[in-house]
């Protein structure tokens, strides 16, 4: 299986870190983000790579030379998150994973992939549930009409599957938006046409996006080992 991972942008949230180094090589516990998401993903059935490189891209490919199975695409300091995405298009047939180098899970890729071709769909986007921590209500600025303890959402953990024949959908005036914003438009799209499928996840993860959620994070990625050590 190939895996697109998206190592392009700039880490403003994360400065003055991404300042010297770009987001990919931020440490936790004493390793780059890089290296935790490649050694767990080989372990899950993940064989080639494909780095959407961008912001100090250079730097990325000096720490992975030595990495056979993996190909290096640099969009550019200034590329969306699509357009990141679009430019892997020659390099795969049929579907490919995409994930954010700032995420790592313990998905099951053998059966996201698997569950993504038996959707036939363009799209299988990879959900996990949250359980809001208040009340929900709705109302019309005078009279609440409803109201929902506590209740629990899906919302996307930062994974999907695509296929190739999605990509005539990434027209130019989606790839030209900035930032992450025409990524969100095109699965927009993608649900408009009826193509995203579901795939839940109840597994680990971890996530960051800021120095703060760093800090959660070094002490997230130790527990993450732990809890595969125990299985």
């Amino acid at each position: 299986m190939l895996m697109a991972i998206l190592c392009g942008g700039k880490g403003i949230r994360l400065r003055p870190l991404t300042d010297t180094i770009p987001k990919a090589l931020v440490n936790l516990d004493g390793k780059p983000m890089i290296s935790h998401i490649l050694d767990k993903y080989s372990e899950k059935g993940i064989k080639d790579y494909i780095l959407c490189i961008g912001h100090k891209g250079h730097m990325i490919k000096d720490f992975l030379k030595d990495k056979q199975s993996i190909t290096f695409v640099d969009s550019g300091e200034e590329a969306s998150m699509l357009k990141r995405i679009f430019d892997v298009k020659d390099y795969f047939d049929d579907n490919i994973i995409i994930g954010y180098c700032d995420t790592i899970t313990e998905i099951d890729f053998n059966d996201l992939m698997n569950k993504h071709k038996a959707s036939r769909k363009f799209l299988t986007m990879v959900l996990a549930e949250i359980a809001s921590p208040f009340g929900i209500v709705k109302h019309n600025n005078k009279y609440i009409s409803a109201f929902e303890e506590k209740p629990v959402f899906d919302y996307y953990i930062g994974t999907f599957v695509i296929n190739k024949d999605a990509f005539q959908h990434m027209t130019l005036d989606l790839l030209e938006i900035n930032s992450n914003e025409g990524l969100v438009m095109f699965f927009k799209k993608m649900v408009d046409m009826g193509e995203v499928s579901v795939y839940k996840y109840g597994g680990k993860q971890l996530t960051f996006n800021t120095n703060h959620e760093k800090e959660a994070a070094e002490k997230g990625i130790t527990q993450f080992y732990t809890m595969r050590e125990e299985q």
